[in-house]
Protein backbone atom coordinates (compact mmCIF):
# COMPACT_ATOMS: atom_id res chain seq x y z
CA UNK A 1 0.00 0.00 0.00
CA UNK A 2 2.94 2.70 0.89
CA UNK A 3 4.19 1.39 -2.77
CA UNK A 4 1.10 2.13 -4.84
CA UNK A 5 0.19 5.32 -2.40
CA UNK A 6 3.61 7.03 -3.16
CA UNK A 7 4.84 6.61 -6.44
CA UNK A 8 1.79 8.17 -7.89
CA UNK A 9 1.82 10.92 -5.36
CA UNK A 10 5.16 11.49 -6.47
CA UNK A 11 4.76 11.59 -9.77
CA UNK A 12 1.73 14.33 -9.09
CA UNK A 13 3.86 16.31 -7.27
CA UNK A 14 6.83 16.39 -8.69
CA UNK A 15 5.10 17.38 -12.34
CA UNK A 16 3.52 19.99 -10.69
CA UNK A 17 6.12 21.27 -8.99
CA UNK A 18 8.66 21.36 -12.08
CA UNK A 19 5.71 23.60 -13.66
CA UNK A 20 5.28 25.90 -11.37
CA UNK A 21 8.88 26.24 -11.32
CA UNK A 22 9.34 27.19 -14.87
CA UNK A 23 10.35 24.60 -16.15
CA UNK A 24 8.15 24.27 -19.15
CA UNK A 25 8.08 28.20 -19.53
CA UNK A 26 5.78 30.65 -18.73
CA UNK A 27 2.14 29.98 -17.82
CA UNK A 28 -0.79 32.50 -17.90
CA UNK A 29 -1.67 33.66 -14.67
CA UNK A 30 -4.87 31.92 -14.39
CA UNK A 31 -3.30 28.39 -15.07
CA UNK A 32 -0.35 29.40 -12.72
CA UNK A 33 -3.30 29.93 -10.27
CA UNK A 34 -4.51 26.54 -10.93
CA UNK A 35 -1.15 24.58 -10.77
CA UNK A 36 -0.39 26.56 -7.26
CA UNK A 37 -4.30 25.05 -5.68
CA UNK A 38 -2.97 21.34 -6.84
CA UNK A 39 0.94 21.59 -5.77
CA UNK A 40 -0.25 22.98 -2.98
CA UNK A 41 -3.10 20.16 -2.33
CA UNK A 42 -0.62 17.53 -3.38
CA UNK A 43 1.68 18.41 -0.70
CA UNK A 44 -1.62 18.15 1.87
CA UNK A 45 -2.38 14.72 0.85
CA UNK A 46 1.70 13.90 1.20
CA UNK A 47 1.48 14.73 5.07
CA UNK A 48 -1.31 13.07 5.19
CA UNK A 49 -0.59 9.69 3.47
CA UNK A 50 2.84 10.40 5.69
CA UNK A 51 1.23 10.62 9.05
CA UNK A 52 -0.88 7.28 8.41
CA UNK A 53 1.85 5.39 7.39
CA UNK A 54 3.91 6.80 10.08
CA UNK A 55 1.52 5.90 12.58
CA UNK A 56 0.80 2.39 10.87
CA UNK A 57 4.82 1.77 11.43
CA UNK A 58 4.10 3.12 15.01
CA UNK A 59 1.34 0.22 15.51
CA UNK A 60 3.28 -2.62 14.61
CA UNK A 61 6.18 -1.23 15.99
CA UNK A 62 8.43 -0.88 12.56
CA UNK A 63 9.38 2.73 13.13
CA UNK A 64 13.40 2.45 12.67
CA UNK A 65 15.42 5.46 14.55
CA UNK A 66 18.94 6.54 13.63
CA UNK A 67 20.51 7.94 17.18
CA UNK A 68 22.79 9.59 17.24
CA UNK A 69 24.11 12.38 19.78
CA UNK A 70 23.69 15.86 18.85
CA UNK A 71 24.12 19.26 19.44
CA UNK A 72 20.51 20.62 19.97
CA UNK A 73 20.57 24.07 19.29
CA UNK A 74 21.45 23.64 15.43
CA UNK A 75 18.52 21.66 14.99
CA UNK A 76 16.43 24.40 16.66
CA UNK A 77 17.67 26.73 14.53
CA UNK A 78 17.30 24.42 11.42
CA UNK A 79 13.65 23.84 12.06
CA UNK A 80 12.96 27.60 12.94
CA UNK A 81 13.99 28.73 9.44
CA UNK A 82 12.07 25.43 7.41
CA UNK A 83 8.85 26.87 9.36
CA UNK A 84 9.32 30.58 8.49
CA UNK A 85 8.07 30.44 5.28
CA UNK A 86 4.74 28.66 6.52
CA UNK A 87 4.86 31.47 9.20
CA UNK A 88 5.14 34.41 6.91
CA UNK A 89 2.00 32.63 4.73
CA UNK A 90 -0.25 32.77 7.89
CA UNK A 91 1.67 36.46 9.15
CA UNK A 92 3.03 34.76 12.41
CA UNK A 93 6.69 35.12 13.45
CA UNK A 94 8.58 32.50 14.46
CA UNK A 95 11.06 33.68 17.88
CA UNK A 96 13.47 31.93 19.55
CA UNK A 97 12.99 33.04 23.13
CA UNK A 98 15.85 31.23 24.70
CA UNK A 99 18.65 29.29 23.93
CA UNK A 100 21.35 26.46 25.57
CA UNK A 101 23.83 26.51 23.73
CA UNK A 102 25.73 23.80 24.74
CA UNK A 103 23.05 21.36 24.80
CA UNK A 104 23.81 17.77 23.39
CA UNK A 105 21.48 14.95 23.01
CA UNK A 106 21.17 11.73 21.37
CA UNK A 107 17.95 11.71 19.17
CA UNK A 108 17.30 10.65 15.22
CA UNK A 109 17.79 14.20 13.97
CA UNK A 110 14.92 13.24 11.10
CA UNK A 111 12.57 12.19 13.72
CA UNK A 112 13.16 15.22 15.99
CA UNK A 113 12.89 17.70 13.14
CA UNK A 114 9.52 15.69 12.45
CA UNK A 115 7.99 16.46 16.40
CA UNK A 116 9.49 20.31 16.24
CA UNK A 117 7.55 21.02 12.75
CA UNK A 118 4.40 19.50 14.02
CA UNK A 119 4.78 21.48 17.31
CA UNK A 120 5.53 24.61 14.74
CA UNK A 121 3.14 24.36 12.67
CA UNK A 122 0.86 23.87 15.25
CA UNK A 123 1.24 26.97 17.07
CA UNK A 124 1.43 28.45 13.69
CA UNK A 125 -2.06 27.30 12.49
CA UNK A 126 -3.95 28.62 15.75
CA UNK A 127 -1.59 31.68 16.19
CA UNK A 128 -3.51 35.07 15.50
CA UNK A 129 -3.18 37.05 12.80
CA UNK A 130 0.28 39.29 13.07
CA UNK A 131 1.56 36.87 16.01
CA UNK A 132 4.52 35.37 17.33
CA UNK A 133 5.08 31.93 18.25
CA UNK A 134 8.29 31.77 21.04
CA UNK A 135 10.55 28.74 21.01
CA UNK A 136 12.43 28.32 23.99
CA UNK A 137 15.25 25.77 25.32
CA UNK A 138 16.20 25.30 28.65
CA UNK A 139 18.97 22.93 30.16
CA UNK A 140 20.10 21.71 33.46
CA UNK A 141 22.88 19.14 34.13
CA UNK A 142 20.11 16.18 33.03
CA UNK A 143 17.80 17.32 30.79
CA UNK A 144 16.74 19.30 27.80
CA UNK A 145 13.19 21.20 27.65
CA UNK A 146 11.99 22.87 24.51
CA UNK A 147 9.09 24.63 24.49
CA UNK A 148 6.37 26.21 21.56
CA UNK A 149 4.13 28.43 22.78
CA UNK A 150 1.30 30.45 20.73
CA UNK A 151 -1.44 33.17 22.05
CA UNK A 152 -4.22 31.84 20.34
CA UNK A 153 -7.72 30.34 21.25
CA UNK A 154 -6.13 27.61 23.41
CA UNK A 155 -6.82 24.44 24.37
CA UNK A 156 -10.66 23.60 25.70
CA UNK A 157 -10.97 21.86 29.12
CA UNK A 158 -12.88 19.28 27.52
CA UNK A 159 -10.51 17.93 24.99
CA UNK A 160 -6.95 18.25 27.33
CA UNK A 161 -7.36 14.57 27.92
CA UNK A 162 -7.38 13.47 24.27
CA UNK A 163 -4.92 15.81 22.73
CA UNK A 164 -2.38 13.32 22.10
CA UNK A 165 -4.87 10.57 21.02
CA UNK A 166 -4.92 9.78 17.26
CA UNK A 167 -7.35 11.37 15.08
CA UNK A 168 -8.74 13.99 17.82
CA UNK A 169 -9.57 17.27 17.00
CA UNK A 170 -10.95 19.47 19.43
CA UNK A 171 -13.29 21.32 16.93
CA UNK A 172 -13.83 19.66 13.85
CA UNK A 173 -14.85 22.70 11.92
CA UNK A 174 -12.40 24.60 13.19
CA UNK A 175 -9.15 21.69 12.64
CA UNK A 176 -10.54 21.36 8.88
CA UNK A 177 -10.73 24.95 8.42
CA UNK A 178 -7.19 24.90 9.84
CA UNK A 179 -5.99 22.09 8.45
CA UNK A 180 -4.39 19.04 9.88
CA UNK A 181 -5.36 15.21 10.11
CA UNK A 182 -5.61 15.01 13.69
CA UNK A 183 -2.30 12.85 13.88
CA UNK A 184 0.17 14.51 14.73
CA UNK A 185 0.44 15.34 18.00
CA UNK A 186 -0.46 11.34 18.48
CA UNK A 187 2.73 10.91 16.37
CA UNK A 188 4.78 13.54 18.38
CA UNK A 189 4.28 11.42 21.61
CA UNK A 190 5.39 9.09 20.37
CA UNK A 191 8.66 10.06 18.92
CA UNK A 192 9.56 11.67 21.52
CA UNK A 193 9.07 8.90 23.88
CA UNK A 194 11.14 7.04 21.47
CA UNK A 195 13.71 8.84 21.94
CA UNK A 196 13.48 8.40 25.78
CA UNK A 197 11.90 11.77 26.06
CA UNK A 198 8.23 13.30 27.58
CA UNK A 199 5.73 15.37 26.16
CA UNK A 200 3.35 17.61 27.94
CA UNK A 201 1.61 21.19 27.26
CA UNK A 202 0.07 23.92 29.39
CA UNK A 203 -2.62 25.88 28.47
CA UNK A 204 -5.62 28.88 29.44
CA UNK A 205 -8.18 28.72 26.97
CA UNK A 206 -8.40 31.81 25.47
CA UNK A 207 -4.68 33.00 25.73
CA UNK A 208 -2.72 30.19 23.80
CA UNK A 209 -0.91 26.88 24.43
CA UNK A 210 2.67 26.25 25.44
CA UNK A 211 3.85 22.48 24.14
CA UNK A 212 7.24 21.41 25.74
CA UNK A 213 9.05 17.99 25.82
CA UNK A 214 12.20 17.11 27.32
CA UNK A 215 14.83 15.17 26.41
CA UNK A 216 17.89 13.38 28.55
CA UNK A 217 21.26 15.23 27.79
CA UNK A 218 24.45 13.58 26.04
CA UNK A 219 27.43 13.83 28.34
CA UNK A 220 29.88 12.87 25.68
CA UNK A 221 32.59 12.09 28.23
CA UNK A 222 30.60 9.38 29.89
CA UNK A 223 29.47 7.71 26.50
CA UNK A 224 33.19 7.34 24.41
CA UNK A 225 32.81 3.92 24.25
CA UNK A 226 28.34 4.36 22.62
CA UNK A 227 29.47 6.92 20.34
CA UNK A 228 32.45 4.44 18.63
CA UNK A 229 29.87 1.85 18.29
CA UNK A 230 27.81 4.22 16.87
CA UNK A 231 30.63 5.16 14.44
CA UNK A 232 31.01 1.74 13.35
CA UNK A 233 27.28 1.00 12.77
CA UNK A 234 27.71 3.44 10.09
CA UNK A 235 30.69 1.96 8.21
CA UNK A 236 30.46 2.61 4.72
CA UNK A 237 29.68 6.13 4.95
CA UNK A 238 32.51 8.29 3.43
CA UNK A 239 35.02 9.24 6.13
CA UNK A 240 36.03 12.81 6.38
CA UNK A 241 38.65 14.56 8.37
CA UNK A 242 37.93 17.87 10.59
CA UNK A 243 40.80 20.01 11.30
CA UNK A 244 39.82 23.03 13.24
CA UNK A 245 41.00 24.66 16.36
CA UNK A 246 37.92 25.87 17.90
CA UNK A 247 35.70 23.61 19.44
CA UNK A 248 32.54 25.56 18.43
CA UNK A 249 33.30 25.78 15.02
CA UNK A 250 34.50 22.27 14.77
CA UNK A 251 31.25 20.82 16.23
CA UNK A 252 29.00 23.20 13.93
CA UNK A 253 31.24 21.19 10.84
CA UNK A 254 31.01 17.77 12.41
CA UNK A 255 27.03 18.25 12.25
CA UNK A 256 26.90 19.55 9.40
CA UNK A 257 28.92 16.77 7.19
CA UNK A 258 27.26 14.28 9.53
CA UNK A 259 24.02 15.31 8.49
CA UNK A 260 25.09 15.53 4.92
CA UNK A 261 25.94 11.37 5.59
CA UNK A 262 29.31 11.60 6.08
CA UNK A 263 31.20 9.89 8.70
CA UNK A 264 33.34 12.35 10.42
CA UNK A 265 36.58 12.74 12.93
CA UNK A 266 37.63 16.21 14.68
CA UNK A 267 41.55 17.12 15.02
CA UNK A 268 42.17 19.88 16.78
CA UNK A 269 46.09 20.56 15.75
CA UNK A 270 48.25 20.38 11.99
CA UNK A 271 50.31 17.24 14.15
CA UNK A 272 47.28 15.80 15.10
CA UNK A 273 45.92 15.98 11.30
CA UNK A 274 48.88 14.37 9.92
CA UNK A 275 48.91 11.73 12.57
CA UNK A 276 44.98 10.94 11.78
CA UNK A 277 45.91 10.91 8.12
CA UNK A 278 48.78 8.48 8.59
CA UNK A 279 46.44 5.91 10.22
CA UNK A 280 43.25 6.12 8.51
CA UNK A 281 42.21 6.36 4.75
CA UNK A 282 39.80 9.79 4.74
CA UNK A 283 37.72 10.47 1.58
CA UNK A 284 38.52 14.06 2.12
CA UNK A 285 39.79 16.77 4.06
CA UNK A 286 38.18 19.83 5.85
CA UNK A 287 41.08 21.95 6.86
CA UNK A 288 41.13 25.40 8.47
CA UNK A 289 44.43 27.44 7.69
CA UNK A 290 45.08 28.97 11.60
CA UNK A 291 46.03 26.27 14.07
CA UNK A 292 48.15 26.23 16.93
CA UNK A 293 51.22 24.41 15.93
CA UNK A 294 51.90 24.14 11.98
CA UNK A 295 49.73 26.36 9.63
CA UNK A 296 47.15 25.01 7.19
CA UNK A 297 49.45 25.50 4.21
CA UNK A 298 52.01 23.58 5.77
CA UNK A 299 49.81 20.63 6.12
CA UNK A 300 48.85 20.85 2.61
CA UNK A 301 52.06 20.62 1.40
CA UNK A 302 53.08 17.51 3.46
CA UNK A 303 49.37 15.82 2.64
CA UNK A 304 50.30 16.53 -0.98
CA UNK A 305 54.32 14.74 -0.75
CA UNK A 306 52.60 11.83 0.41
CA UNK A 307 51.71 9.42 -2.56
CA UNK A 308 48.76 7.84 -0.24
CA UNK A 309 47.12 11.45 0.03
CA UNK A 310 48.50 13.31 -3.15
CA UNK A 311 45.02 13.26 -4.42
CA UNK A 312 43.12 13.61 -1.14
CA UNK A 313 40.51 16.41 -1.83
CA UNK A 314 40.47 19.56 0.37
CA UNK A 315 38.24 22.09 1.21
CA UNK A 316 40.04 24.60 3.28
CA UNK A 317 37.78 26.90 5.68
CA UNK A 318 39.20 29.51 6.66
CA UNK A 319 38.43 33.43 7.89
CA UNK A 320 41.53 34.11 5.79
CA UNK A 321 40.69 32.25 2.50
CA UNK A 322 42.14 34.77 0.28
CA UNK A 323 45.64 34.75 1.78
CA UNK A 324 45.63 31.58 1.61
CA UNK A 325 44.84 31.25 -1.89
CA UNK A 326 47.17 33.71 -2.60
CA UNK A 327 50.48 31.45 -1.00
CA UNK A 328 49.15 28.72 -2.13
CA UNK A 329 49.56 30.22 -5.66
CA UNK A 330 47.79 27.23 -7.82
CA UNK A 331 50.76 25.01 -6.47
CA UNK A 332 48.35 22.00 -5.52
CA UNK A 333 45.28 20.75 -7.41
CA UNK A 334 41.74 19.50 -5.63
CA UNK A 335 41.53 21.74 -3.07
CA UNK A 336 38.15 23.92 -2.55
CA UNK A 337 37.91 27.69 -0.56
CA UNK A 338 35.23 28.30 1.98
CA UNK A 339 35.34 31.54 3.99
CA UNK A 340 33.81 31.45 7.29
CA UNK A 341 30.89 32.03 8.38
CA UNK A 342 30.26 28.65 7.00
CA UNK A 343 27.38 27.75 4.43
CA UNK A 344 25.59 24.61 5.11
CA UNK A 345 25.05 23.80 1.67
CA UNK A 346 28.37 25.52 -0.23
CA UNK A 347 30.12 23.15 2.32
CA UNK A 348 28.15 19.50 1.04
CA UNK A 349 28.83 21.21 -2.13
CA UNK A 350 32.73 21.39 -1.96
CA UNK A 351 32.51 18.01 -0.62
CA UNK A 352 30.37 16.27 -2.90
CA UNK A 353 32.29 18.13 -5.89
CA UNK A 354 35.58 16.83 -4.58
CA UNK A 355 34.13 13.42 -4.11
CA UNK A 356 32.27 12.97 -7.43
CA UNK A 357 33.90 11.71 -10.52
CA UNK A 358 34.34 14.10 -13.64
CA UNK A 359 35.69 11.54 -15.99
CA UNK A 360 32.53 11.14 -17.87
CA UNK A 361 30.53 14.41 -19.16
CA UNK A 362 27.05 12.46 -19.29
CA UNK A 363 27.22 9.52 -16.36
CA UNK A 364 24.81 6.59 -17.15
CA UNK A 365 21.94 6.00 -15.24
CA UNK A 366 19.95 3.21 -15.32
CA UNK A 367 16.29 3.53 -13.75
CA UNK A 368 14.72 0.42 -12.90
CA UNK A 369 11.10 1.62 -12.51
CA UNK A 370 8.10 0.27 -13.38
CA UNK A 371 5.99 3.85 -13.68
CA UNK A 372 6.50 5.48 -16.82
CA UNK A 373 5.08 8.38 -15.35
CA UNK A 374 7.31 8.87 -12.63
CA UNK A 375 10.42 7.62 -14.94
CA UNK A 376 9.39 10.85 -16.81
CA UNK A 377 9.29 12.75 -13.92
CA UNK A 378 12.64 11.62 -12.36
CA UNK A 379 13.79 12.31 -16.11
CA UNK A 380 13.00 15.60 -15.51
CA UNK A 381 14.21 16.62 -12.24
CA UNK A 382 17.58 15.99 -12.73
CA UNK A 383 17.86 17.52 -16.23
CA UNK A 384 20.13 16.86 -19.30
CA UNK A 385 23.28 16.45 -17.02
CA UNK A 386 22.57 12.36 -17.21
CA UNK A 387 22.11 9.93 -19.55
CA UNK A 388 18.78 7.76 -18.60
CA UNK A 389 17.61 4.25 -19.44
CA UNK A 390 14.85 2.93 -18.48
CA UNK A 391 14.03 -0.91 -17.43
CA UNK A 392 10.75 -2.19 -16.05
CA UNK A 393 10.75 -5.08 -14.71
CA UNK A 394 13.60 -7.26 -12.86
CA UNK A 395 14.48 -9.43 -15.81
CA UNK A 396 15.13 -6.52 -18.05
CA UNK A 397 16.85 -4.84 -15.39
CA UNK A 398 19.45 -7.74 -15.07
CA UNK A 399 19.63 -8.10 -18.53
CA UNK A 400 21.20 -4.68 -18.97
CA UNK A 401 23.42 -4.84 -16.05
CA UNK A 402 25.34 -7.93 -17.68
CA UNK A 403 25.81 -6.18 -20.94
CA UNK A 404 26.26 -2.46 -20.18
CA UNK A 405 28.09 0.24 -17.66
CA UNK A 406 26.36 2.25 -15.85
CA UNK A 407 27.35 5.02 -13.28
CA UNK A 408 24.24 5.12 -11.14
CA UNK A 409 21.40 2.53 -10.82
CA UNK A 410 18.23 3.94 -9.81
CA UNK A 411 16.20 1.31 -8.18
CA UNK A 412 13.06 0.62 -7.29
CA UNK A 413 12.00 -1.81 -5.04
CA UNK A 414 8.56 -3.49 -5.83
CA UNK A 415 8.90 -4.85 -9.14
CA UNK A 416 6.19 -6.67 -11.41
CA UNK A 417 8.34 -9.35 -11.80
CA UNK A 418 10.47 -9.65 -8.37
CA UNK A 419 12.25 -7.26 -5.24
CA UNK A 420 14.70 -4.83 -6.56
CA UNK A 421 16.81 -6.74 -3.86
CA UNK A 422 17.66 -9.83 -5.52
CA UNK A 423 19.26 -7.08 -8.54
CA UNK A 424 21.57 -5.72 -6.18
CA UNK A 425 23.59 -8.74 -5.69
CA UNK A 426 24.30 -8.64 -9.18
CA UNK A 427 25.48 -5.23 -9.46
CA UNK A 428 27.54 -5.20 -7.00
CA UNK A 429 28.81 -8.30 -8.92
CA UNK A 430 29.44 -7.14 -12.63
CA UNK A 431 29.70 -3.59 -11.61
CA UNK A 432 31.43 -3.11 -8.19
CA UNK A 433 31.65 0.63 -8.65
CA UNK A 434 28.52 1.53 -9.77
CA UNK A 435 26.55 3.66 -7.09
CA UNK A 436 22.80 2.82 -6.12
CA UNK A 437 20.14 4.82 -5.04
CA UNK A 438 17.12 3.22 -3.74
CA UNK A 439 14.08 5.60 -4.66
CA UNK A 440 11.18 3.57 -2.39
CA UNK A 441 7.68 3.92 -1.53
CA UNK A 442 9.06 2.26 1.73
CA UNK A 443 11.27 3.10 4.65
CA UNK A 444 13.97 0.94 4.86
CA UNK A 445 15.50 0.23 8.27
CA UNK A 446 18.96 1.01 8.88
CA UNK A 447 20.66 -2.64 7.74
CA UNK A 448 18.73 -2.60 4.61
CA UNK A 449 20.19 0.92 3.73
CA UNK A 450 24.04 0.63 4.49
CA UNK A 451 23.57 -2.12 1.32
CA UNK A 452 23.28 0.63 -1.05
CA UNK A 453 24.78 4.13 -1.45
CA UNK A 454 21.38 6.32 -0.72
CA UNK A 455 17.86 5.95 0.00
CA UNK A 456 15.59 8.56 -0.85
CA UNK A 457 11.51 7.97 -0.34
CA UNK A 458 9.48 8.52 -3.14
CA UNK A 459 6.70 10.95 -1.36
CA UNK A 460 9.90 13.80 -0.23
CA UNK A 461 11.80 13.18 -3.03
CA UNK A 462 13.12 16.76 -4.03
CA UNK A 463 15.15 17.74 -7.06
CA UNK A 464 18.15 18.51 -5.18
CA UNK A 465 17.87 15.51 -3.12
CA UNK A 466 18.21 13.52 -6.47
CA UNK A 467 21.31 15.44 -7.78
CA UNK A 468 23.32 14.91 -4.58
CA UNK A 469 22.33 11.14 -5.09
CA UNK A 470 23.30 11.46 -8.34
CA UNK A 471 26.60 13.27 -8.07
CA UNK A 472 27.87 11.93 -4.92
CA UNK A 473 30.39 9.23 -6.78
CA UNK A 474 33.36 9.02 -4.71
CA UNK A 475 36.86 9.19 -6.81
CA UNK A 476 37.61 5.76 -8.44
CA UNK A 477 41.48 6.56 -7.75
CA UNK A 478 40.29 7.20 -3.86
CA UNK A 479 42.81 6.12 -1.22
CA UNK A 480 42.56 2.68 -0.98
CA UNK A 481 40.41 1.39 1.96
CA UNK A 482 37.58 4.05 1.28
CA UNK A 483 34.51 2.29 0.26
CA UNK A 484 31.35 3.67 -1.63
Amino acid sequence: VSHELRTPLTSISGALGLVAGGALGALPAQAQQMIAIAQKNSQRLTHLINDLLDMEKIAAGKLHFEMQPQALMPLIEQALEANRAYGAERRVTLVLAGAAPSAEVRVDSQRLMQVLANLLSNAIKFSPEGGTVNVTVDATAKKATVSVADHGPGIPAAFRDRIFQKFSQADASDTRQKGGTGLGLAITRELVERMGGSIGFESVQGDGARFFFELPLWHPAATGAAMGALGAEEAGAPRILVVEDEPDVAQVLGLMLTRGGYQVDVVGSGAEALAALQQTPYAAVSLDLMLPDISGLEVIRQVRQRPETADLPIVVVSAKMEEGRLAINGDFSGIDWLAKPINENRLLTLIERQLSTTNAPHPRVLHVEDDADLHQVVRAMVGKRFDFELATTLQEARARVALERFDVVILDLSLPDGSGWDLLPEIRQRQPETRVVILSGADMTADEARKVEAVLLKSQVSPRELLDALNTRIQSSKPKGIHS
